[in-house]
This record gives structure tokens, C-alpha cells and sequence, in this order.
């Protein structure tokens, strides 16, 4: 049986060359086969959040995933779960749960209609395997099997891909053959519009495939956090409404 390490350097060396929409969707075939079955499909929106623990830009679309369950639409995000992570922090702030098991998660999307679900919940084999960037010195595609994982059957995911990449999940969609899916490609990893710049997306609809793009809304950068600030802190300050950014 092959070792954490070895699948990853594999991964790896897929990554450098780039994979196909086949390829990937073969990868995504074999792990979904390993999880825990998806349950009654009572989640509408699949929401990848694989952002670096580096990364620390202010997650405005978890605000949009607190209205969207307050709206009735139940919202299951997945991702990383170092402690110490920007994401999880905004996530503990704006009183969206973190599930420690699968039927938790599941429990929590009944009460809330949104659930923060770690990888290593979902896959404590694939959370091995993306966890070995500090080894790799790079990311595999382990990181892209994750993204489009999709562990409780929703009926549409809803993710980032950065620009060179948008193409691969799409063709991996439509070659799994069903499901629905919206990459945007404004900012990596994650699905978050960023109004002042060129918006470029992929739709995937039971097999039909469309992409195009949408213009900038704004010329105005969304603003920065200033010394002292936390991202948990403004995306709490702009739900409850004391903070209002024209640009966001």
C-alpha cells in the first residue's frame, strides 16, 4: 500500500504537467468513493473554501453564505482546519458552526442551513495528502480533487479557480456527467467577486457547458485592513451594518 508521501508526489508531478478534465474527474471518482454517503441531499450550494493559510485577504463570501442559509438556502462549505486560519476565525465570528463529524454536519445544516466542514472531517486520507505542501514545496492535484469533492450532493457548487485552471473543472464536471457548477475566476481558490475587476466564469448544467465574463462594476478597490485590524472583525462589523464599504 502506497504512503501519504508517495500519492502525493505523484499528485505533485500530475500538477507540474497539468491535468485534463478526464483526468481530474477520474481522481474525483475514485475519492468520492471512499466517503460516507451523501445523505438526503439537503444542501443547495457546495462551497469549496481551500484558500492558503497565507492568504490574508478579508473573506467577504462568507457573508454571502450567512444570507444565503438566513435566506432558507442550506450552504455546506469545506476546506482547510488549521488553528490559527484568517477563514476560520470569520467563520467562528459570524456564528457559522464547524462540524466535528459528518452526521454533526448534517445536524447543524438542519438547525442553521450552513456548516463549516474541515477536510480532514470529509477525508483524513486526502487531508494527508494536501497537507503535505510543506514537504512538496508545492500543491498537488489533491487540492483540486478536494474542491469538487462536493460530500453532500448539493444540488450546485460554487467555486474559485485561478484564470489558467477554470477550463479543467469544467471539462471535469461534464465529463462526471451531471451536476451543476459555477467557477469564477476573480480570485483563487475561493468563489469571491471582486467588483473592480473583469469577472470570468464557467457554467456547467447537466453536461452543457457555457463560460463568459461579466465587467467590473466598480472602479474602486474594496478596502484593505489597516494595522490592527482583523478580518473577523470587519465581516462582523459590516453584517451587523456598522460597516459600509462602497466597493464591496
Amino acid at each position: 500500500e502506497a504512503q501519504a508521501v508517495q500519492i502525493g508526489a505523484f499528485l505533485a508531478a500530475l500538477q507540474a504537467r497539468g491535468l485534463s478534465g478526464e483526468e481530474l474527474a477520474g481522481l474525483v471518482t475514485a475519492a468520492r468513493a471512499t466517503l460516507a454517503p451523501a445523505g438526503a441531499g439537503d444542501v443547495t450550494l457546495d462551497w469549496p473554501a481551500y484558500t492558503s493559510p497565507r492568504n490574508q485577504r478579508v473573506p467577504w463570501f462568507l457573508l454571502a453564505v450567512k444570507a444565503l442559509a438566513q435566506a432558507g438556502f442550506p450552504v455546506a462549505l469545506h476546506g482547510p482546519g488549521q488553528p490559527g486560519d484568517t477563514r476560520l476565525r470569520v467563520v467562528q465570528s459570524l456564528g457559522i458552526p464547524q462540524a466535528a463529524t459528518i452526521d454533526d454536519a448534517h445536524r447543524h445544516l438542519t438547525r442553521t442551513r450552513c456548516v463549516y466542514v474541515p477536510l480532514e472531517v470529509i477525508s483524513a486520507q486526502l487531508q494527508a495528502i494536501t497537507g503535505l505542501y510543506p514537504a512538496l514545496g508545492m500543491r498537488n492535484a489533491a487540492h483540486l480533487v478536494a474542491q469538487m469533492l462536493d460530500p453532500f450532493g448539493a444540488r450546485a457548487t460554487i467555486l474559485g479557480t485561478p484564470a489558467q485552471q477554470g477550463a479543467v473543472h469544467r471539462d471535469a464536471m461534464v465529463a462526471l456527467g451531471g451536476g451543476r457548477l459555477l467557477g469564477v475566476s476573480t480570485h483563487r481558490d475561493i468563489a469571491q467577486a471582486t467588483p473592480h475587476r473583469l469577472l470570468r466564469y464557467a457554467l456547467v448544467d447537466a453536461g452543457f457547458s457555457d463560460e463568459g465574463a461579466l465587467p467590473a462594476i466598480t472602479h474602486r478597490r474594496p478596502q484593505g485592513m489597516v494595522p490592527g485590524q482583523r478580518a473577523a472583525e470587519i465581516c462582523q462589523a459590516a453584517w451587523d451594518g456598522e460597516l459600509h464599504d462602497p466597493a464591496v
